[in-house]
């Protein structure tokens, strides 16, 4: 019996041929099976090159952004919840601090709007266990309680949108010739380890860029660095970035930021203290440099 292929056809004129699939013919026949077969195949290569080339714009196209590199957005973060846990990177966004958070006053518009920062989604009000030995703890770190000076007492805090396992404290310093009320914070916690976040500097930096951008700095003017340098806390390699914050039209000229990242923590996780004082007013600002000399590394 002939093997299956293209035969001369039996029941046609000459030149056309049929297809034998080893035990019947097929229902047509073709004037030339050979160009049939470059039909089929320049089709194949015509659909695979229309895939690809639909595959290159997608990739290629001016609002594609790669992984990693979102465009810069101001959104509020997913809900948090207080479960405890190692920090896990959330989506990159903008966190917006709480209004009733903010410095406040009647008649001013900002002469200039903070910079966008892309931050994290942290969750922190995720707390871990920590000593109760009368210290504030927020990852790896702890400082002695502020007592006076318009200090709440220490507590869970859902403030600095980026981070986890935020403890802390809050005064409200009111002004008593306008009645606009300034906050000042002092805190510790953790923040994941990732893109942007890699090394304590890293962190340090990003950190104070979130802080100025969460809303807290209507008014927002300017802001300089004042110093940022590799320190060590407890003998843990740490960094610590002093930056100053300017608004108008305010009671405060604006706020001395200082963050330190420490090379400590639970695993992913760096430890981090922020503390806030208004510029000019050195009281409030040795409450920060008190607290910071006494920042220890635990466990």
């Amino acid at each position: 019996m002939a093997e299956p292929g293209w035969y001369p056809d039996p029941s046609a004129s000459p030149g056309r041929f049929r297809y034998w699939d080893g035990e019947r013919w097929a229902a047509e026949s073709v004037a030339d099976p050979n160009r049939r077969r470059r039909i089929i195949v320049i089709g194949s290569v015509l659909a695979l090159a229309v895939v690809i080339m639909g595959a290159l714009v997608i990739i290629f196209r001016p609002d594609h952004n790669p992984v990693g590199t979102p465009p810069p957005v101001i959104a509020s973060g997913p809900s948090r919840s207080s479960t405890a846990g190692s920090p896990t990177p959330g989506s990159r966004t903008t966190s917006t601090a709480s209004d009733a958070a903010s410095p406040t006053s009647a008649g001013s518009t900002p002469t200039a709007k903070p910079p966008v920062t892309r931050c994290p989604d942290g969750e922190p009000t995720r707390t871990v266990d920590h000593p109760s030995d009368g210290r504030v703890h927020g990852g790896a770190l702890s400082f002695q309680p502020i007592s006076g000076s318009g200090f709440g007492k220490p507590d869970v805090l859902d403030h600095f949108g980026w981070w986890y396992d935020e403890h802390g404290q809050q005064a409200k310093i009111t002004d008593d010739d306008t009645g606009s009320v300034w906050p000042q914070w002092i805190a510790v916690g953790t923040v994941a380890i990732q893109p942007g976040f890699q090394t304590p500097q890293q962190a340090a930096e990003l950190s104070t860029r979130c802080a100025i951008s969460a809303g807290d700095y209507r008014g927002y003017t300017d802001s300089k660095t004042i110093s940022s340098a590799k320190i060590t806390i407890d003998g843990q390699d740490a960094w610590k970035t002093i930056t100053e914050v300017s608004v108008a039209g305010r009671a405060m000229k604006g706020d001395q930021i200082t963050v330190i990242v420490v090379n400590a923590g639970p695993p992913g996780s760096y430890s981090i203290f922020l503390g806030t004082a208004p510029i000019g007013d050195p009281d409030r600002t040795k409450i920060i440099s008190t607290a910071v000399s006494g920042l220890r590394v635990d466990g």
